[in-house]
């Protein structure tokens, strides 16, 4: 049981490896046609990776079945922006979300 186990941790683990890499070659033509500069976005990329790829991947429901997946649109954003731009973009827009509720809820 042990066994099985494991092996399907590790099928899982890579299978994630895999799509991180092939996420990561998909995005140096994206960010050279943003950026126009085919050294800055390897940088980027090399710099970012780690962190962008843990932060682009969303988990489905726990019951769902389904298996996470990396997001390359919001990986591509977090290289661009650095992964800690990304997260303080995403936290001013979770704020001013927040605030549109709040002026929503209270009429105004």
């Amino acid at each position: 049981m042990v066994v099985l186990g494991g092996g399907a941790v590790f099928a899982g683990l890579c299978q994630r490896r895999s799509e991180d890499a092939q996420v990561r070659e998909a995005a140096l033509p994206r960010c050279v046609a943003k950026l126009g500069d085919e050294a800055e976005c390897r940088r980027r990329i090399d710099a970012g990776h780690e962190d962008c790829a843990v932060y682009a991947r969303t988990f489905p429901g726990r019951f769902s079945g389904a298996r996470s997946r990396l997001d390359p649109d919001n990986y591509l954003e977090c290289v661009l922006l650095s992964p800690t731009g990304w997260v303080e973009k995403k936290r001013q827009a979770r704020e001013a979300e927040q605030a549109e509720r709040e002026r929503a809820l209270s009429g105004h």
